[in-house]
């Protein structure tokens, strides 16, 4: 055992790996409510909680971690990312402001971009791209255009191109 995060008989059961910056990131329960994020170098003093956010589905892209996460009810479930220390744990960008959120769900790093689906106010789970910044963090195609989502999912890298699936609303889901 590393450390004992809950320290107690039910376990911190810790969820999501992700290894990162010489290290491992992952969610775990403290026994304080919640599973924050943390950050571990594979030693008891390097075990550390790196943020109290509700988050999950990480993903790594460009030497970051990405999560779909919340922060309350002034945020919904959105877009963050971690460098793994406290400060550079941030909502990457609001895309759907409000309670509710855009819902992120992740698809792949390509390049160091990361590709996943999302919903703004006009476009229902379609293509975005972020480089982790909110200026870099943008819809690159409503796939389905108006009110029915294409729903890109299953991304790969493949030689610098991300494939996927999703459907136009004309030929079903397709590659």
């Amino acid at each position: 055992m590393v450390k004992d995060i809950a320290d107690g008989a039910d376990g911190s059961n810790p969820r999501s790996p992700v290894a990162i910056g010489g290290g491992v990131m992952f969610f775990a329960n403290d026994g304080a409510g919640g599973e924050p994020l943390w950050r571990s170098d594979g030693t008891p003093s390097g075990t550390v909680k790196v943020s109290s956010i509700f988050a999950q589905l990480p993903m790594k892209a460009g030497g970051l971690l990405f999560m779909y996460g919340s922060d309350g009810p002034a945020t919904g479930a959105e877009l963050w990312r971690s460098d793994g220390t406290p400060a550079g744990t941030m909502l990457v960008k609001d895309i759907w402001p409000g309670f509710d959120g855009s819902g992120p769900t992740g698809l792949a790093d390509v390049g160091g971009t990361l590709f996943f689906a999302a919903s703004d106010e006009t476009s229902y789970s379609e293509l975005w791209k972020s480089d982790g910044t909110t200026a870099g963090t943008e819809l690159v195609r409503d796939i389905n255009a108006g009110p029915e989502p294409s729903s890109p999912t299953g991304g790969i890298d493949v030689g610098g191109t991300l494939f996927f699936t999703a459907t136009d609303g004309v030929t079903g889901y397709e590659l």
